[in-house]
């Protein structure tokens, strides 16, 4: 499984990293046969790497990686996630180290290599706002004294995590770039994927979608790791349903590529200039080595590329 530098940071992942979320079910169900078994072949095919968060379950996810790992004796790259709420604005700093221990706690570890924010950033909010899993943050609280950036700057200097990161879909994109911009990131992640790839790519203007403007080209400007998320349009791409006329093109492409259309989803997104990562949702063996078979075939060349684009944006 081939690694890339996640930005400038040194650490290194390998292209496919093993999702953690709730949506793919195995890291907050109650099957740990199955969750162990899972594991152990995504580690035997070079998978890694595994993204957890807090809000995963509001804990269950990093409790049933950190036991599932220790019972392996695996030590694999470890992302997790801070999941601040509207209550804890009034001392973000305080809010990030004592959320940080209890995530090493459920973990059984005493540190990670990426610890990222799962709050979005805007440049004004409602107090109380939350948006998706968390309170919205503004450049004060993110940037400000004792803001969640002063207490990710004091656990890189402990050696606790390596590099940080933060949720770069949501919120306001110019407050995104000014993040991306302020050197206090390693890393994001971005959702990007064929049936939204407006993180990677100019969409046009009749397009009607959440717009995430390009920020993977913004991250490499400024040597930002990025950790593509939501791969497989969530899921979208990976059911056999007919879908509409991008997912029909999509899938002809596939066809014509011999391959299944969850492996041409991964291989665009891995192949796209940027991308450190592609994090996807694993839930049993069968989905583990169609993430490695589809690594195995290679990346797509420009052509493919900008064919496959100009089906997803049609």
């Amino acid at each position: 499984m081939d690694q890339r530098e996640l930005g400038n940071s040194g650490v290194e992942l390998p292209v496919i990293g093993f999702g953690c979320g709730p949506n793919a079910r195995l890291m907050v169900g109650d099957d740990e046969d199955l969750r162990i078994e899972t594991i152990a072949l995504a580690l035997d095919l070079g998978i890694t790497y595994f993204d957890t968060a807090y809000a995963y379950g509001w804990g269950v996810s990093e409790t049933n990686l950190g036991r599932a790992l220790a019972h392996l004796g695996a030590k694999p790259s470890i992302s997790t996630k801070f999941c601040l709420q509207p209550e804890d604005l009034k001392d973000p700093r305080s809010a990030v180290l004592k959320g940080f221990e209890e995530n090493l706690a459920r973990l059984g570890l005493d540190r990670v290599d990426v610890l990222l924010s799962h709050n979005r950033v805007a440049y004004e909010h409602e107090d109380g706002e939350i948006m998706n899993v968390g309170a919205l943050l503004n450049l004060r609280e993110v940037f400000g004294k004792n803001g969640v950036a002063s207490a990710l700057q004091e656990l890189m200097d402990a050696k606790v995590i390596r590099t940080t990161g933060f949720t770069s879909y949501g919120g306001d994109p110019g407050a995104i770039v000014e993040a991306l911009e302020s050197g206090a990131f390693g890393s994001i992640n971005a959702s990007f994927s064929l049936l939204n790839p407006s993180a990677g790519v100019a969409m046009p203007p009749e397009y009607t979608g959440a717009n995430y403007q390009q920020v993977i080209q913004a991250a490499q400007q400024n040597s930002v790791g990025v950790m593509a998320i939501q791969v497989l349009g969530r899921g979208i791409l990976a059911t056999e349903e007919a879908g509409d006329e991008r997912v029909k093109k999509i899938r002809a492409f596939a066809d014509a590529h011999h391959e299944s259309v969850v492996s041409t989803a991964i291989r665009y997104v891995i192949s796209k200039p940027g991308i450190s990562t592609a994090i996807l949702g694993l839930s049993e063996p069968r989905h583990v080595q169609e993430a490695a078979d589809a690594v195995a075939r290679g990346y797509y060349s420009e052509a493919e590329m900008d064919e496959l684009e100009a089906a997803a944006l049609s």
